[in-house]
């Protein structure tokens, strides 16, 4: 370790001691010296001691993109000695210059980079400084700016700019090509509000058919082995009940902290947007089993992880890809999330519900209206369902 982080006086730079210590505290040591193998990891740590590779951000997006230099600059953070950024922003950042590297006329570039900074990136920022920003943010970002960055292709191929775009082009562009040119849209209006592009009408995108529900039959039993399949892993059974008891989704399963979860009197609460909800059995012990079984601690990335759900990178939940892939190999689909979401909405007011579980509020409010159930019968509900007095 001493000789991978010599500042050139035979032993490690003073400045990195929390990494160091970070390192030899793991309680893993043979997935720190796997991890020290890679290729390019000694050659980076020796820059950084001798400062041939300054510790900035600025610094490390510099760099060649790769796992590695992704994971140290994680683990920088972790340990304090770079501040703080959003890991999911940084790489949207990089994506970002790697998308306009790539487009060789220049005032394209300049509508693409000023959409994306201030409408995904300013979008983005803001979600974050208020707490609600998803994970499928950066990869709804993504898509559009790839649907915009095609449109703008597509104008060039017709011989047609940006700044000479007409009513014609918009309706050809909808008429004709995949139903993914309706991500498009958000670019067109963005485009016309900034005056990059003259006023015209962008259509409405068609209204799709209401996603379909799990049978409840099929729910109710899926439960019913989650409740009582005890070979299972607690961590399977806990996400998978939460979204067919409480139509989570897995973005926001993946993002719930340790102190979420509150014991009182002997009773589990789980904190779901701004409400602490008593947790059933026995999913209110499988939540403190999964507390004391977390998985990906034994490393140098996470001994003091504030996440229910560790991933293998530093200070991080578990991604949402490998929790939808546990999801499907337990046959909890997103059909079953709409069971229960259509079940919640027989209980809880649509805008109410949108913001406890995570959905679109459109969304919530167009499931209601199919089950005739929103604000306007809200009471007439509760009164029916209420027990009777003699």
């Amino acid at each position: 370790m001493s000789t991978l982080l010599d500042d050139g006086t035979g032993s490690a730079a003073v400045f990195l001691t929390p990494l160091v210590d970070a390192l030899c505290s793991s309680k893993n040591p043979a997935s720190v010296e796997k991890w020290l193998r890679y290729p390019g990891v000694g050659d980076r740590l020796r820059a950084l001691a001798t400062g041939d590779l300054p510790l900035t951000h600025e610094a490390f997006s510099a760099l060649p993109r790769s796992h590695s230099v992704r994971y140290l600059r994680e683990l920088l953070m972790s340990t304090g000695l770079l501040p703080q950024r959003n890991p999911g922003l940084l790489k949207f950042d990089e994506w970002t210059a790697d998308l306009l590297s790539g487009i060789a006329a220049a005032d394209d570039r300049q509508a693409l980079a000023t959409y994306i900074r201030w409408h995904h990136r300013h979008r983005i920022l803001q979600q974050l400084d208020n707490g609600a920003l998803r994970a499928s943010a950066f990869s709804t970002a993504r898509q559009q700016s790839r649907a915009a960055l095609d449109f703008l292709n597509w104008l060039r191929a017709r011989g047609t700019l940006l700044a000479e775009c007409t009513q014609h082009d918009i309706d050809d562009w909808f008429a004709d090509g995949p139903t993914t040119r309706l991500l498009a849209r958000i670019f067109m209006t963005f485009a016309i509000r900034r005056r990059l592009c003259p006023k015209l009408r962008i259509p409405n995108p068609p209204r799709g058919a209401a996603p379909a529900a799990q049978p409840q039959p099929e729910r109710i039993a899926l439960i019913r082995e989650l409740f009582t399949e005890d070979t299972l892993p607690p961590i399977d059974r806990v996400v998978g009940l939460l979204v067919l008891l409480y139509a989570m989704p897995a973005t926001r399963i993946a993002q719930i902290r340790l102190d979420d979860v509150t014991i009182q009197d002997g009773q589990v609460f789980l904190r779901i947007a701004e409400e602490d909800l008593p947790m059933p059995e026995p999913l209110d012990s499988l939540i403190t089993d999964l507390i004391t079984q977390r998985r990906n601690m034994g490393t140098a990335a996470n001994p003091t992880s504030p996440w229910l759900l560790p991933g293998q990178r530093p200070n991080r939940p578990i991604s949402t890809a490998r929790l939808r892939e546990r999801l499907r190999r337990l046959g909890v689909t997103g059909a079953g999330r709409v069971a229960a979401l259509n079940e919640l909405l027989r209980e809880i007011p649509a805008p109410v519900l949108a913001d406890l579980v995570g959905c679109n509020p459109k969304f919530a409010a167009e499931r209601a209206s199919l089950l005739a159930t929103d604000w306007s019968n809200y009471a007439a509900i509760r009164a029916r369902r209420a027990p009777s007095h003699p």
